[in-house]
């Protein structure tokens, strides 16, 4: 299963989220999408409480708790992937067993007191664009640093760089018909899937 967490203000799963939706349920995976957003003017604070609802809604309804699941998101949601990874057991949801964090916003916003060390049994990758001017590398940066204590076979860091058929700005992961993207964003996506259904037949 994929629990996917949008961007801020694109909470509607039919916009530039569905093909890839429509990919991973081709490949099997169940897709939560979760609203934690009501509106545009919401504050970043009252997210985790809106999340929660969400999560256990969604988990509800789907009745899938013996599967594995992946966390991934966008610029907030990429941020707020974070956050249910580490209040999963409080919250009494599954936890993730990889985190897919794709241009995160500055933690600090989301959670001054976010505390991910623990996250020592979950596969975690990071992307950041160099060419990403809207959160540019200083949630990608942060989020590294809080990592510090998982071990380095558990996490990676990865600059996504520009070239001539892709310009790793910001927007870079919505142009879901362009196969560069497709292979830069859904394909490390799809190995975490496949690595965590792996490790849940073990």
């Amino acid at each position: 299963m994929v629990v996917y967490l949008h961007g801020w203000g694109a909470n509607l799963p039919f916009e530039w989220h569905q093909a890839w939706f429509e990919h991973l349920l081709a490949r099997g995976s169940a897709v939560l999408f979760p609203e934690y957003q009501d509106g545009v003017d919401d504050a970043f604070v009252v997210v985790p409480y809106d999340l929660r609802v969400g999560l256990r809604l969604g988990f509800r309804a789907l009745r899938e708790r013996d599967v594995p699941v992946v966390a991934a998101g966008f610029s907030a949601g990429a941020s707020f992937a974070f956050v249910y990874a580490a209040n999963a057991k409080r919250w009494s949801v599954p936890a993730p067993r990889a985190v897919y964090s794709i241009f995160p916003v500055d933690p600090l916003l989301i959670d001054p007191g976010l505390d991910v060390s623990k996250l020592d049994d979950t596969r975690v990758l990071l992307l950041v664009g160099d060419h990403d001017d809207v959160v540019g590398r200083q949630g990608g940066d942060a989020f590294w640093s809080l990592l510090g204590a998982v071990p380095a076979s558990e996490k990676e860091y990865r600059v996504i760089r520009t070239t001539d058929d892709l310009l790793a700005d910001h927007e870079a992961p919505t142009a879901i018909h362009d196969p560069v993207v497709r292979r830069t964003f859904w394909g490390p996506l799809d190995r975490l899937v496949a690595s965590a259904r792996r490790s849940a037949d073990r």
